[in-house]
């Protein structure tokens, strides 16, 4: 349902010298749902204490490489009824 709504997993490339706001217009531009919303960004890491880790702003390409690493960055949009309608950017599957 998330998927078809937009919401699903992507992967995002940004410029290593892009600022936080460049950062978050490319966010809003492969999930635009999220503007309806904001967002934080939560870092997952394995092993015996794994888990969820918040990901503290400004949300630079420097400062998240830094905290995570090679490791995957997930996106929580702060409302917690989206509306989850398909969307035509859904059907998009865009790697840069």
């Amino acid at each position: 349902m998330l998927s078809k709504a937009g919401l699903g997993e992507k992967a995002i490339r940004l410029f290593a010298d892009a600022s936080p706001v460049e950062c978050h217009d490319r966010i809003l531009e492969h999930f635009p749902k999220l503007a309806e919303t904001g967002y934080e960004m939560f870092l997952y890491q394995r092993g015996v204490e794994g888990g969820f880790f918040a990901i503290n702003q400004p949300y630079s390409p420097k400062r998240l490489k830094d905290a995570a690493g090679s490791a995957k960055i997930f996106l929580r949009p702060l409302q917690k009824d989206l509306e989850v309608e398909p969307t035509a950017a859904a059907n998009d599957v865009s790697h840069l």
